[in-house]
This record gives structure tokens, C-alpha cells and sequence, in this order.
């Protein structure tokens, strides 16, 4: 696991929201687990800002109510994270991960199940459905205004390099460990079949990376997508996609492209030695209900855990989800045990890209 101080997460921390959260402030009843004890509490990790709010809004005030189980969120500690899915004792029940992570996780065997009682999010992949739980759908796509390309904008990865077609700036992530799809993205715009992404072909992707460098503004942090979109500072930008929703919730015209956009689940997991396993999973399963998914997806953009979601969303929320039926169809899914094993080259290699002349 990551133990390095600039790590992946403090990216996300700066950000102000969570995994691809969706604004910048500043910018424009079952529970599932007999083992729950009311009174007791269950203590969420995460990235705040508005991903948390939401969150709160649509499973944790209810939850609370139902069940006496109070629910407390920290900023997830890179340190505590560690040493819990290493198999040290900690305060986290819920610990926020890609699934990529968890897989790198069950190396140590610190990872609990998911008790029999609590329903699997169908939306990830089966392997993960034993381990995930409080699952959603991100997913790394490009964006741009209307105005900016009147009539027929981009339409694929391979637009989005094409800098005569479509002139302008290009918003690219400027942190080491915001390094998610980057190399897919660009290996796609060369040519790469989907089905032949993985293994990554890093000497490929990264030559496509540096043929696009001269017309890329790199952001530190993620408000900054949305502002150089605003502003014209670029025309087009890569981030995931529940920012340019933001964008689009306070009122600015955004076109979300979902074609060929990389979806990436983030989830919760809980260590063999957190502290209130049973509240953790009580809430895990609360969170599993349809209705209180598509609350959340209507409130982010992301894609619910569970298919039972989507009979309860509107069509302009299905149509803002990678994951809904129709936008299945073009979107793509990350191959997270392909991700496992090549980690910490990737962000080794993409490190050593950003601070390249």
C-alpha cells in the first residue's frame, strides 16, 4: 500500500471532494446484520466535500434514524489506512479504496467478508462482490462546452488527441497519483482495441501521452478541471466525470462524452480488525436499497451499486451514469487485477512523466 506522504489520496483531499467528487464550493428496513447493536457507531473514512454530503443526505441521516447506529466520518489518514489493511488494528470500519487496491489488500488477509446477509453490489466485478460494499460508478471521460465546439463535438479518445479537428488546451491531471485510465485513455486514441488494453503497453501509451504534452494544462487539483473549462483555458478536459455533472448542476451547459469513457468503481472495505464490523456491515447492506441509491446518483452523477437503482431513476439520471443500461453499451470497464499487478509502476512511470521537460 501507499505509504508515500504525496499519495494518491492527499490528491483527492486538496480536491475538496471525494473520488471524482462532483464541485468545487468555490466554483459557480432491514439492516441486513444481526450482529448491529443499537446506540453503537460505525466510523467512515473518506475524502469529504461533496461526495460526503451526499452521502449523508442519501443513506447516513436515515440509517442513524432507523437504527440508533451513529455514523462519523473522518478524512481517511494514508498511515492508519496502511497499517488497518496490513493487518493492524484501527479506528476505520469503512475504508475507501479502487478496486484494484482491495485486490492488492487480500495479499495480507486483512480484509472481512461480506457477512451472507448483506446483498453484493452487482455493478462490480464478481470477485470484488465478496469484499465491496457502499459501491459507485466513476467514470474517467472527457468534457467540453457547447460553445466551444458548436454542432458535433469529440466523440472519442482519438478526437480528443486531435488538436487540428478540435484546436485548444487539453485539462490533465498534474498529481503523481492522479494517475487513473491516463495510459488507457491514451492507448485507445492510438488505436488499441478495448479488448486489447490490458496488460498496458506503458512504452506506447506514454509516447501517445507525450505526443499530446505541447497542448495539455496540467490541474493539482480537481475544482481546476471545471475552472479552465469556464474560463478557456482549455477546450477539452479529462477527469471523472461526476465534475463536469457539477458543472452542469450549477447551471453551465457541459457535454459529458460517455463513449469510450473508463468506468472505475470506487468502493468500502472493512479490515478483519475494525472496531464495529457488525454496524459497518448493517449499513453496507442500508445501502444496497434501490431508492436510496438513486437518491445518491441523482445527487452525484455516479453510477449506483446495484441494478436495483435504476427502476427508481429518471431518464436524465440514467442518462448521467456510465453504468445505466444505454450507457453500458459505449462506456468500458477497467480490468482492476490487471491494475493490481502493475500499480506501483504505473504511478512510478506516470511520476516520472509529469516531471520530464
Amino acid at each position: 500500500m501507499i505509504s508515500d506522504p504525496m499519495s494518491r489520496r492527499l490528491f483527492l483531499r486538496r480536491a475538496g471532494t471525494g473520488a471524482g467528487g462532483m464541485a468545487a464550493a468555490g466554483l459557480l428496513a432491514a439492516c441486513g446484520s444481526s450482529g448491529s447493536k443499537s446506540g453503537g457507531q460505525v466510523t467512515i473514512a473518506d475524502f469529504g466535500g461533496t461526495t460526503r454530503t451526499a452521502r449523508a443526505k442519501a443513506f447516513f441521516d436515515s440509517f442513524q434514524s432507523a437504527t440508533g447506529n451513529k455514523v462519523t466520518t473522518t478524512l481517511c489518514a494514508d498511515a492508519i489506512q496502511a497499517q488497518m489493511e496490513q493487518g493492524a488494528a484501527g479506528p476505520y470500519d469503512a475504508i475507501p479504496a479502487a478496486i484494484y487496491e482491495l485486490y492488492s489488500s487480500l495479499r495480507h488477509s486483512s480484509i472481512e467478508a461480506l457477512p451472507a446477509g448483506v446483498t453484493r453490489n452487482d455493478q462490480i466485478e464478481s470477485k470484488a462482490q465478496e469484499y465491496a460494499w457502499g459501491s459507485f460508478i466513476v467514470a474517467y471521460a472527457q468534457a467540453y462546452l457547447p460553445a466551444t465546439f458548436p454542432g458535433t463535438g469529440p466523440q472519442s479518445w482519438a478526437d480528443f488527441w486531435d488538436v487540428h479537428k478540435f484546436p485548444g488546451k487539453r485539462a490533465w491531471p498534474g498529481g503523481p497519483y492522479a494517475f487513473d485510465c491516463t495510459i488507457e485513455a491514451a492507448l485507445l486514441a492510438d488505436g488499441v482495441a478495448p479488448d486489447q488494453l490490458y496488460p498496458l503497453d506503458f512504452d506506447r501509451g506514454f509516447a501517445k501521452l507525450q505526443e499530446l504534452r505541447p497542448h495539455m494544462v496540467f490541474y493539482k487539483e480537481f475544482p481546476q478541471v471545471q475552472q479552465f473549462l469556464v474560463s478557456g483555458t482549455a477546450a477539452l478536459g479529462f477527469a471523472p466525470h461526476g465534475l463536469f455533472v457539477g458543472l452542469r448542476q450549477r447551471g453551465v451547459d457541459t457535454r459529458i462524452v460517455m463513449n469510450q469513457a473508463l468506468q472505475d468503481p470506487n468502493i468500502f472495505i472493512t479490515a478483519k480488525k475494525s472496531p464495529n464490523k457488525d454496524n459497518a456491515f448493517a449499513l453496507a447492506q442500508w445501502m444496497t436499497d434501490g431508492k436510496r441509491q438513486a437518491d445518491f446518483a441523482a445527487r452525484t452523477g455516479y453510477g449506483p451499486g446495484n441494478e436495483a437503482a435504476f427502476a427508481h431513476m429518471s431518464s436524465k439520471d440514467l442518462a448521467m451514469v456510465p453504468n445505466s443500461p444505454d450507457n453500458a453499451k459505449v462506456t468500458l470497464k477497467t480490468d482492476a487485477a490487471a491494475l493490481a499487478t502493475v500499480y506501483d509502476s504505473y504511478i512510478d512511470r506516470y511520476t516520472k512523466w509529469l516531471a520530464s521537460a
